[in-house]
């Protein structure tokens, strides 16, 4: 039998938490169908169940314009800019936990990850429930810092009623 001469390199395990919370800040760009797109931020509180599934709370902030629609002649808003405030309750599920690698010398624990959930959208005055959707990275460069990057699509379902009033109708 020939005795294996293999160096054994120190491992660094991280010492993250299944039970964690995170709380952090974020910044991006919402685009609103027919509206253009404006930077977005908020706030994100996130609690990990456990390594695959984690839930998080969700608000923030944007401005819609309707100066497209202005330079034809038509006001949609009473102001060219009205506020966006979105906050949801989401769950999300860890698909593909790992790491990410920069070089040969260093790695990132990561997870790529799917998140949905339900909300509310304060949009022009009202207030609209929305469902939201997506898919994310999520990479820890250091044990307390985590950087996500993610895209998610924003459904809002409106049921318009027609009221008709014979008093009103003319012809």
């Amino acid at each position: 039998m020939i005795p294996a001469q293999v160096d054994r390199r120190e491992v660094h395990i991280p010492k993250i938490s299944a039970n964690d919370i995170e709380i952090g800040a974020y910044t991006g760009v919402l685009s609103v169908q027919d509206f253009g797109a404006k930077s977005s931020s908020g706030l994100r509180l996130g609690y990990h169940a456990t390594e695959d599934f984690f839930v998080e709370g969700t608000y923030g902030r944007s401005k819609v314009s309707d100066q497209a629609f202005r330079r034809l002649g038509i006001a949609i808003f009473k102001t060219e800019e009205v506020d966006l405030a979105y906050s949801y309750l989401s769950i999300g599920c860890n698909l593909f936990p790992g790491e990410v690698f920069l070089g040969k010398n260093w790695a990132m624990t990561s997870a790529v990850y799917l998140v949905g959930g339900v909300g509310n959208v304060k949009f022009n005055g009202e207030n609209h429930t929305a469902y939201n959707f997506g898919l994310g990275i999520r990479a820890l460069p250091v044990d307390w810092l985590s950087m996500r990057f993610e895209i998610r699509i924003i459904c809002s379902i409106r049921i318009f009623s027609a009221r008709t009033n014979s008093s009103t109708i003319s012809r």
